[in-house]
C-alpha cells in the first residue's frame, strides 16, 4: 500500500508541474498572430503541444500502473499454529496472500512428528474455493483487513 502512495504522490506532482507549465504556455501562446513575437509564439505552442503530449503519456501510464497493481498481492495474514498434539512450538501456519480484488491463495502447512503438509486453496473475491479450517479462516480474515 505504501509503494502506491508513492506512486501515487510522484505522478500526481509531475501532472502538476506539466499542468503548470501548461498554463503558462498557453498565456503565452494568447498572443498568437502576426507582429513581432509570432515566431516565438509558433515555437511556445510547439513546446505546449508536447506538454500535453507528455500530460497525456503519464496519465495513460499512471491508470496502466495502478490496473497492474491492482493484482499484485497487497494484502497478507498469518496464523501460526500446533496442528497435532503431540507436536509443539507452534511450527504449523496458514498464509493468506491476496491482491488488492480479494484475489489469491491461502497456503497451509501442517507440521507433525512424522512429516509436513501442505495444502493450498484459491481465493476468488475473498471466497475461498474450498472449506477452510479455523486458522485458514483467520489468515484470510486478516488479509482483507490489511
Amino acid at each position: 500500500m505504501e509503494g502506491l502512495r508513492v506512486l501515487d504522490w510522484a505522478l500526481v506532482s509531475a501532472v502538476a508541474a506539466l499542468a503548470a507549465a501548461v498554463a503558462a504556455l498557453s498565456r503565452r501562446t494568447a498572443r498568437l498572430g502576426g507582429g513581432p513575437g509570432a515566431g516565438q509564439d509558433r515555437l511556445d505552442q510547439a513546446r505546449l503541444e508536447g506538454l500535453q503530449a507528455q500530460l497525456e503519456a503519464a496519465r495513460a501510464e499512471q491508470e496502466r500502473l495502478a490496473q497492474q497493481l491492482a493484482r499484485c498481492v497487497q494484502r497478507v495474514g498469518m496464523v501460526r499454529y500446533d496442528a497435532f498434539r503431540e507436536s509443539g512450538g507452534r511450527l504449523s501456519f496458514s498464509l493468506a496472500l491476496l491482491d488488492g480484488r480479494g484475489d489469491g491463495v491461502v497456503l497451509s502447512v501442517l507440521h507433525g512428528r512424522d512429516g509436513s503438509y501442505a495444502y493450498a486453496k484459491a481465493v476468488r473475491d475473498g471466497k475461498p474455493s474450498h472449506p477452510l479450517s479455523e486458522e485458514e479462516r483467520e489468515a484470510v480474515e486478516e488479509a482483507l483487513r490489511a
